[in-house]
């Protein structure tokens, strides 16, 4: 029998159907709001740079929290700004 290696789109989240995924650290596989942290940080228009961008996805590689945070802000200024602020406090 083979074996799914990728989420089906037609497969709702797993809070909505009474799972919670699990961070088990960057050498196991991503969990959901890392891989929407990761594909949206490279979508969105928020006139970052690519370094800035490298640098965000491997600090969502390294918290999932932090990738959870960025999944669910929507406003384009707060979020920009939340970057920008984050970056700050992890290179000083």
């Amino acid at each position: 029998m083979p074996v799914c290696k990728e989420r089906p789109a037609t497969l709702p989240p797993l809070d909505a159907i009474g799972l919670k995924p699990v961070d088990r650290g960057p050498g196991f596989p991503a969990t959901t709001s890392r891989n929407r942290a990761i594909r949206l940080i490279q979508e969105q228009e928020d006139g970052l740079t690519a370094d800035q961008k490298i640098a965000m996805i491997i600090y969502f590689v390294e918290d999932n929290d932090l990738a959870s945070t960025y999944v669910l802000l929507t406003d384009p200024e707060v979020r920009k700004g939340w970057i920008l602020m984050t970056l700050m406090k992890r290179q000083t």
